[in-house]
């Protein structure tokens, strides 16, 4: 009986201690994302009010200040209230949030808009003992009906795995789309199909970058100004890969398309089985992240500019192909494209450069063309072509037409002949 006792009151000391750990590293994590978010966007201020406390939960209202114009987007002031449960057990915590439905900008917004509220959902669990954490974010159907549109939006979730600190992690988006309906009845609408985003990122230099992104769009359609503007993109896909290779950073995109039909005025565009396969490169990776950060106290950005254009910048294009059929502009367009080859940008210095013709010496250029020989048969520059051909640039056979174009401050080729 004593034996038990004792084992019973070592579980608790070591069920007590584990809680007590467990709270002070989550008041550790959260004032150390805190004075994260305060470093990398100095222009918003983020901070918790802790409205209740019990031995096994806190409830909190966190309060977001900025203007998206330190993001990149149109000025426009924001100020947002979250409220936050947190849920503290030994080694493990979970926490739920959403918008506080009376405080903050979204409120009024909702109100101008007659949207009474947005479903929304807000999860999250962190394990002490493995250091890691799970947030689910989901957004159910809702329709609104607004003065002249009528939204139908469709689930959204997401789900993101990280380490504690969000150094390193995955996320994984899938939204089944929505659409928006002119409700004057003009025939404009807005339809996005299912979206499929997955992406890992890690910590570069104390900057968080994406390495590896998949896009996936099923569909999109637009018809706009009564119909005179139609838009249709079937089967979208997007890979990019970031490296740091000897501290230049480097990206390789891959984009495929099934489909895509733009029509404006009766005029046509037509792509078909697009398929682009290219890498870009050669930034150094401080001067990126300082570009990224959009400032910094001791660098200016003609400073910046001028450390990226010391470094060679280059483009390699693996392959591009595609099918096209146009008459847009009244130059019509059919047939099939297929490009490879690499560019770059030699080292220069800006004040060697008073205007942009002068950047062509710094160029090198390389590229490998096939061509379909119906694709400019029907428009102006069929004479030109066939010029082309005659003098011996372009090579046609088999109802192709090929050539490689060499560019640099030295030679500038097509089909091994110097183009005067």
């Amino acid at each position: 009986m004593k034996k038990t006792a004792i084992s019973l009151l070592l579980i608790s000391l070591m069920l007590v201690l584990g809680q007590y750990l467990t709270r002070q590293q989550y008041q550790h994590q959260l004032d150390q994302l805190l004075t994260q978010l305060a470093e990398q966007h100095s222009g918003w201020d983020v901070s918790v009010q802790l409205l209740k406390q019990g031995w096994w939960q806190r409830n909190e209202q966190w309060t977001i200040v900025g203007d998206m114009a330190e993001l990149g987007f149109e000025p426009q002031a924001v100020n947002l209230a979250i409220n936050h449960q947190v849920t503290i057990f030994p080694i493990w915590l979970r926490g739920q949030w959403q918008l506080d439905p009376v405080v903050g900008d979204d409120q009024p917004s909702l109100t101008n808009t007659k949207l009474k509220q947005i479903p929304h959902q807000g999860l999250w669990t962190a394990n002490i003992l493995n250091r890691s954490m799970v947030h689910d974010i989901s957004v159910d159907t809702f329709q609104q009906d607004f003065e002249s549109l009528s939204l139908a939006f469709k689930p959204l979730k997401v789900m993101i795995e990280s380490d504690l600190a969000m150094q390193q992690g995955s996320v994984v988006l899938t939204w089944q789309g929505m659409k928006l309906d002119d409700q004057q009845q003009t025939g404009d609408f807005i339809n996005i199909g299912q979206v499929d985003i997955e992406e890992n990122f890690t910590q570069h230099h104390d900057w968080s970058i994406v390495d590896q992104a998949n896009w996936k769009l099923q569909q999109l359609s637009l018809s706009l100004d009564q119909g005179a503007t139609q838009l249709a993109v079937h089967q979208l896909r997007v890979n990019n890969v970031f490296s740091e290779q000897q501290q230049l950073a480097y990206m390789r995109i891959d984009t495929a398309l099934t489909d895509l039909q733009f029509k404006q005025n009766n005029q046509q565009l037509t792509m078909g089985n697009l398929d682009l396969r290219s890498s870009v490169g050669g930034v150094p990776m401080d001067t990126l992240i300082q570009l990224a950060q959009g400032h910094n106290k001791q660098t200016n950005l003609d400073q910046l500019i001028q450390q990226v254009a010391s470094n060679k910048l280059t483009w390699t294009l693996e392959s591009l192909s595609v099918d096209i059929d146009s008459d847009l502009y009244s130059f019509p367009l059919s047939g099939d494209v297929n490009i490879a080859g690499t560019a770059a940008l030699l080292p220069f210095k800006l004040s060697e450069v008073s205007s942009s013709l002068q950047l062509l010496r710094y160029l090198d250029v390389n590229l490998s063309v096939d061509l379909s020989d119906q694709l400019f048969s029907a428009n102006s520059l069929s004479a030109y072509v066939l010029a082309l051909r005659q003098a011996g640039y372009l090579e046609h056979s088999n109802g192709r037409d090929k050539s490689q174009l060499i560019f640099n401050d030295s030679e500038f080729s097509m089909n091994q002949q110097a183009v005067n």
